[in-house]
């Protein structure tokens, strides 16, 4: 949501008399060009506001949205702390900040997305990312049983679901082996969102468990469309081109993956183990004698 105007008249009484521009005015027009996708125009506008008004919690955390969708993680992150410093209960930065910081800092994560989901059970969100964090981090059966639970309660409810709440149950439900459920749960995500970064990831996923390659490079061309050439479309493609055999160049393509996330260094591990030598899976086992 891009309308945040509350607060902004204490921002605006901040002012002093010297001060000839209207914060209040320059970051609404930060909003317009942020809603019409100009985020480089939208950041500019945003810090002009805060060079006017250094504590303004408003503009601190749009900009970092703006940022975030330019690909500039780093700087969003420090604009969402920044926000959450201006005002600690906000649970709108609080849930920017824990969402990404999953993957960076999941131990810092956990509380903030857990204190959301307290304060407000029904944020999206917050509960989408939290699903994340808990898979990442393999969290017991019970755990992830417990959080499905609370997101299909959300999913089935009076309150309309978001294409992201149903493709977390989705995520839930693949990790706890219920396929079917996860299918249907995906469907729904798409049918709300065609163009969901989260369900088609996810469902290109379901088609490679399946072995329906055509299905998956259906689904993975589609997510290209909306995200262009990330890291999630490098481990689709390493995938796909592993399940043809194709194992030499799966492997290049994941190790072009700058950040590769846990199923991209599962499936490195497993080509890399799969054309071995015999001493060399010996140093694995003695490195990881857990891993059959």
């Amino acid at each position: 949501t891009l309308t945040l105007l509350a607060g902004l008249a204490t921002v605006g009484a901040a002012q002093t008399e010297a001060e000839d521009e209207d914060p209040v005015a320059i970051f609404n027009a930060g909003q317009e060009l942020h809603e019409k996708g100009d985020f480089a125009g939208a950041i500019k506008q945003y810090e002009m506001a805060i060079s006017i008004v250094p504590d303004f919690p408003e503009a601190e955390y749009q900009r970092g949205s703006a940022q975030l969708s330019l690909g500039k993680t780093d700087d969003a992150e420090r604009g969402f702390r920044k926000a959450l410093e201006l005002r600690p209960e906000w649970t709108l930065a609080m849930t920017s900040l824990g969402s990404l910081l999953v993957e960076r800092a999941p131990a810092e994560a956990a509380p903030l997305l857990e204190k959301v989901v307290k304060l407000e059970p029904q944020n999206s969100l917050a509960l989408a990312a939290l699903t994340e964090l808990r898979l990442n981090a393999k969290a017991a059966p019970a755990v992830l049983h417990d959080l499905l639970a609370k997101i299909t309660a959300l999913t089935t409810g009076k309150v309309k679901p978001t294409a992201a709440l149903w493709a977390a149950r989705a995520a839930l439900e693949s990790e706890l082996g219920l396929k079917a459920q996860a299918r249907t749960s995906l469907a729904s995500a798409l049918n709300i969102d065609t163009k969901s970064r989260t369900a088609l990831m996810q469902a290109a996923e379901v088609a490679l468990a399946d072995g329906d390659l055509l299905r998956a490079t259906e689904l993975t061309d589609r997510l290209k469309g909306v995200t262009g050439e990330t890291d999630q479309i490098k481990y689709l493609g390493a995938a796909i081109l592993a399940y043809e055999g194709n194992t030499d160049e799966a492997l290049k393509l994941l190790e072009a993956i700058k950040t590769p996330n846990r199923a991209a260094i599962d499936l490195q591990t497993r080509l890399k183990a799969a054309t071995a030598s015999t001493a060399d899976l010996e140093k694995m086992l003695e490195t990881n004698p857990k891993d059959a």
